[in-house]
């Protein structure tokens, strides 16, 4: 864009409301100007592309799109259109205006969990609503989190989609984002919420590698981090887990991730394994080279090259509206199926193997007694749990879960006629229940609304020919009309299965 073009544009007023200030940045057909609502007086980003409606509407389209949207964890779009300056026809944008992104916030200190933990709890609250209007982000990363005033916000729409299924060669196109942050299903053209939720993932492992290499620094500058010592603090240790799974379909939802981030710091139990921050497939940043401090300009450097490649490669439309595709879970062999969904429940005599410290802060009398009437109503419920498995009674088992299960194994928000339907045809198949027991209980956390209960199980089933197995167990149990009931189910670690019993 050239010098008479902006020149031209300084001091027009757009849709009789936006006054364009100063530019701030130009790098080909692109600039980015200020500009000011003449209203309340507020700053505004303005975006402006020289060149026809079809070379920009891909990019532009889900911007329009988006002014649609209102939530406090999105940039708010103000205005689109298009203009003439000086026989050239432009398109803009007016959005809010940023003064940094997420990725100055990690260049210039550490950050501390609490705040790593509050800016997920901001994302995760976008994406949620995204998620609502049948919307996926797919634009997730560092640099696309806007700060805007106190609040950090999503602030990059040029990947935006409704859910659904589209050609490989489209969502490839992700991958050629500054930083992205894509999930394997990209390449097959997958589109579901769980493409943010791994992005999410992504981004925090990043986060807490930065943080971790940060705080190295400035204790030695000399004596950079060593990564493979670097360990990841809960509750981050098992969001990364959850949200990191190559299955779609077996990655948390964003309201668990949302539970994890809410438990007090006393409710979240160590990691099965602590892992090093570099076995979630970091890549570090050079330490080599400079790292100024950035201001909004980065960030507008950063939006001008998503805008470019966006313009390059996106499809000229933004798609129409299609179901959101169900990812399905791989079949598994014939044994694993009958030995996974078959749960050993809590015998009454581990059920509280352990003291703990209560959940809701140094406990007075009243909070601890709340604790251990909650843990005993749930070790009754696994009790009965186990005791309707082994009698091989679908009723009381059925009866031990939530009207509809947020996560069984592989599945998703399952409801009780499906859970029945499964459990009477495991039945029919496994034969007689002849071992079916738990043992090292672990209330890990526990709240007046949900509880996390790990144990060892162990089983076997069939008479001539035995099927039998160990595993770790997982369960999150939520109150339903005052009684406790399990919402969640996962196999933790498998520790050996279908081996000839003796």
């Amino acid at each position: 864009m050239t010098q008479t073009d902006l020149q031209c544009l300084l001091g027009r007023v757009l849709d009789s409301r936006f006054k364009i200030e100063q530019v701030l940045q130009s790098v080909g057909r692109t600039a980015f100007l200020s500009a000011t609502d003449v209203n309340d007086g507020r700053e505004l980003l303005l975006r402006v592309e020289e060149g026809e409606e079809p070379a920009v509407a891909a990019v532009f389209d889900r911007f329009r799109e988006a002014a649609f949207l209102a939530h406090p964890h999105l940039i708010r779009v103000f205005g689109s259109g298009r203009m003439d300056c000086e026989g050239s026809s432009l398109a803009y944008l007016l959005t809010e205006m940023p003064s940094s992104d997420l990725s100055d916030a990690l260049q210039q200190h550490p950050m501390r969990p609490e705040e790593i933990s509050e800016i997920l709890k901001q994302v995760i609250a976008a994406l949620q609503y995204l998620h609502s209007e049948n919307l996926v982000y797919c634009a997730l990363r560092a640099g696309s989190v806007w700060r805007v005033g106190e609040q950090w916000k999503l602030g990059d729409y040029t990947q935006l989609r409704v859910a659904g299924k589209y050609s490989a060669q489209e969502t490839r196109r992700a991958m050629l984002l500054p930083g992205s942050d894509v999930p394997p299903e990209a390449n097959q053209g997958s589109v579901t919420e769980a493409w943010d939720i791994w992005s999410l993932g992504s981004m925090l492992r990043k986060a807490l590698l930065r943080s971790a290499e940060q705080e190295g620094l400035e204790a030695d500058p000399n004596n950079p981090v060593s990564l493979n010592r670097v360990s990841i603090p809960p509750p981050f240790d098992q969001v990364l887990r959850d949200s990191l799974d190559p299955d779609p379909a077996l990655r948390s939802s964003l309201g668990q991730i949302l539970e994890l981030l809410a438990a007090p710091p006393a409710l979240h139990a160590e990691p099965v394994a602590r892992s090093p921050l570099t076995s979630y497939i970091v890549t570090p940043p050079n330490r080599n080279s400079p790292q100024p401090k950035r201001t909004v300009l980065s960030v507008i450097t950063a939006a001008v090259a998503v805008l470019l490649l966006g313009l390059v490669y996106s499809s000229p439309t933004v798609h129409s509206q299609v179901t959101h595709a169900q990812v399905s879970h791989k079949a598994k062999s014939a044994p694993e199926q009958v030995i996974r969904p078959i749960n050993a429940n809590i015998a009454p005599s581990t059920a509280t193997e352990e003291k703990r410290p209560s959940p809701f802060g140094d406990a007075s009398p009243a909070v601890a007694a709340r604790r251990e009437d909650s843990e005993a109503a749930i070790s009754s419920l696994l009790t009965q749990w186990v005791s309707a498995t082994r009698t091989r009674d679908v009723d009381r088992e059925v009866a031990c879960y939530a009207p509809v299960v947020d996560r069984f194994y592989g599945q998703r928000s399952v409801p009780s006629s499906r859970l029945r339907a499964q459990e009477e045809s495991i039945f029919s198949r496994i034969g007689p229940v002849r071992k079916f027991e738990i043992r090292n209980v672990k209330f890990n956390r526990v709240g007046p609304q949900w509880a996390v209960v790990s144990f060892d199980k162990e089983w076997e089933f069939g008479s001539k020919s035995h099927w039998a197995g160990s595993a770790r167990e997982e369960v999150i149990l939520r109150p339903v009309r005052g009684e406790w009931k399990i919402a969640s189910q996962r196999e933790v670690k498998l520790y050996w299965a279908n081996k000839q019993a003796s």
